[in-house]
Order: C-alpha cells, then sequence, then structure tokens
C-alpha cells in the first residue's frame, strides 16, 4: 500500500492478529509513525514516487516478494477496510479460478464505474476489468501486468489495458468483483496530492493509452454471460460464504 502524512491509519497495518497476509508500505513521504517504523510486523520502504511507478519499483528491488507469494492486494491507503475483511478476501480469491478481481465498493464510496458497486446476495460478477483502487492479483497475473504500471503516472487507463491482457493469456471468465466483501472509498477520485503533481492531467493519460492499445471504447462493465445472472450469482454468495473467517 502506498502511504504518506496524510494515509489512513488503519489499525491491521500493524496488528498481525488472525490474518493471513502480511503488509509492506511504499512510502511516498518519508514515514515518520514510530509505532509503524519500529514494528516487526510491516516492511517499510520509501521510493517517494507514484503508486503503481513505487510497486514496480519494489519488486523490481525486492524480487523476492514476487516468488514467495501466491497473491497480491494493492490497495489505496484512503479504503476503508478491516484486517478480518483482507484475510476473507484472500482466502475466497485464493479458493477460486480468477486472475484479477477487487472487493465491491460500498454505495457511499467515491467511484468512476458503477458497476463495482455491493449487489446485495452475489459472491461474484465477472466484470471487463477492475479499478486501480484496490486488485488483487494472483502471482501469474501480476508477472503478466507488471510492465504496464509506468504506462501512465496517475494510473489511469493502466486497468482498462488489464482487461485486454488478462483474458489474452488466461482466457475469458478470469476477471471478477467479489460482491462477498464490501469496502469503501472514502475520497472524491480525480482529487489528492497526487494529481497536483503530475505534469497533465490524468484523463489526458488515460486518453493516450486507449488510443495507443486501441480502447476507445473500452468501459468496466459486466461481462455476458450467464454466470452473472441472479442464480449464479447467489450460488456464488453461499459458496463463498464458507471460505469467511
Amino acid at each position: 500500500m502506498p502511504f504518506g502524512n496524510g494515509s489512513l491509519r488503519s489499525c491491521w497495518i500493524t496488528d498481525c492478529t488472525n490474518r493471513n497476509f502480511d503488509v509492506v508500505l511504499l512510502g511516498y513521504h518519508t514515514i515518520s509513525d514510530k509505532e509503524i517504523i519500529t514494528s516487526t510486523t510491516v516492511k517499510v520502504f520509501h521510493y517517494h514516487s507514484y503508486k503503481w511507478w513505487m510497486i514496480q519499483d519494489f519488486f523490481a528491488h525486492q524480487p523476492e516478494f514476487l516468488k514467495n507469494y501466491t497473491s497480491f492486494f494493492f490497495l489505496d491507503d484512503d479504503i476503508e477496510i478491516s484486517a478480518l475483511q483482507i484475510t476473507n478476501l484472500f482466502e475466497c480469491f485464493n479458493q477460486l479460478p480468477i486472475q484479477l478481481a477487487q472487493p465491491s465498493l460500498t454505495a457511499d464510496s467515491f467511484m468512476s464505474w458503477g458497476t463495482l458497486r455491493h449487489r446485495k446476495y452475489s459472491g461474484l460478477r465477472y466484470v471487463t476489468t477492475v479499478e486501480l483502487m484496490c486488485p488483487l492479483m494472483k502471482q501469474e497475473s501480476l508477472e503478466t501486468l507488471l510492465p504496464t504500471f509506468k504506462l501512465t503516472k496517475s494510473g489511469w487507463g493502466v486497468d482498462l489495458l488489464w482487461g485486454k491482457l488478462i483474458p489474452e493469456h488466461f482466457g475469458a471468465k478470469q476477471i471478477a468483483v467479489l460482491d462477498i466483501i464490501q469496502v469503501r472509498h472514502n475520497k472524491p477520485v480525480g482529487i489528492g496530492e497526487l494529481y497536483t503533481k503530475l505534469d497533465r492531467p490524468a484523463k489526458v493519460e488515460e486518453d493516450k493509452l486507449r488510443v495507443e492499445h486501441n480502447l476507445l471504447k473500452f468501459k468496466i462493465k459486466e461481462i455476458r454471460s450467464w454466470w452473472n445472472l441472479f442464480p449464479a450469482r447467489w450460488f456464488s454468495y453461499y459458496h463463498l460464504l464458507r471460505f469467511k473467517a
């Protein structure tokens, strides 16, 4: 997770009680929180850059992390989520034959794509791609997508390209929004420190990437499939309940 002076200070960062994941913070400011710096349950690296640029640099400098973990969760630092929810996300994600996913968003979340809003009595829905704010990736898909992380500074448009690359490499029905877990994005999209550092608007970056990769009409939406109809979503809901702690 990118981390700075204004990041949401979630208790799960340093509390490793009953969780199935490790935490790595990538500082875009110099992290001065003593509890975090001195904690033995969190690893801190400073890159002072953009989220997805820092992630690519992290794996370039620390390749053992890519090899030693089966799945990864790259959440923004303004996502409201608990340790139990993260644990449940990994449990569900690792049980599913998919490569890319994200939790659904609460109704009061700030979002760009309504498709990602939570649906009741749904375990998962298959979608064309997921957003940048909190994607989960299997090791194989991360290795495939890593070269895309620096295509834009803002990250805008990169998630759309993922929706093209994942089916090409892994086949259909490999991307899903996990309604079984819902999280809250508590800040407006397109506002924040990141956008003051860009040398051109994020939308301009996205438009350029869309043109270069033939994504002009690409949208985040549910795919047309029987698996997205209510009976299948209801079945997936009760199936995934078994893997929630």
